[in-house]
């Protein structure tokens, strides 16, 4: 861990919502992010904001799992059409519990309210996902848990 980063981890907030990113991410997508935001002077702080904010507050308060959070999270990227996010929060969301079953119905359930268009291209960025077989298995794995 580089200076910078640990710098950060002595904030509570960061530190919380670094290990609830890692843990719906995953270890190697957030060592890469973290690494490209740590060396961009401009992004940094944004990012920091980020993983404080919505990950360490946000994520980390009691009332909702890391599962609905998900879902609710990809009905607003979806919402909102917002391509690059809704790409990682598949895999966050399937990480945190959504089967592939689900996955698909909450996208087909928000083409009615989020329009169909939106809905479509988030269906075909969830495709290529639901292909990576680190992805499919851990649906499965998820679904095989649900019955």
């Amino acid at each position: 861990m580089n200076d910078k980063l640990a710098d950060l981890m002595k904030d509570e907030l960061f530190a919380k919502g670094y290990e609830i990113r890692r843990r719906a991410f995953g270890d190697e997508v957030v060592a890469a992010d973290t690494d490209k935001r740590m060396n961009d002077e401009f992004q940094q702080p944004m990012w920091q904001h980020g993983v404080q904010a919505a990950w360490g507050l946000i994520w980390s308060r009691p009332g909702l799992d890391a599962r609905a959070r998900s879902i609710a999270t990809l009905s607003a990227l979806v919402a909102l059409n917002v391509p690059d996010e809704i790409e990682k929060h598949v895999r966050a969301a399937v990480s945190n519990g959504v089967t592939e079953v689900e996955l698909r119905e909450l996208l087909l359930h928000l083409s009615t309210y989020c329009g169909f268009p939106k809905a479509a291209a988030a269906f075909k960025i969830a495709s290529e996902v639901m292909k990576e077989p680190a992805v499919k298995k851990r649906a499965a794995e998820n679904a095989g848990q649900k019955k």
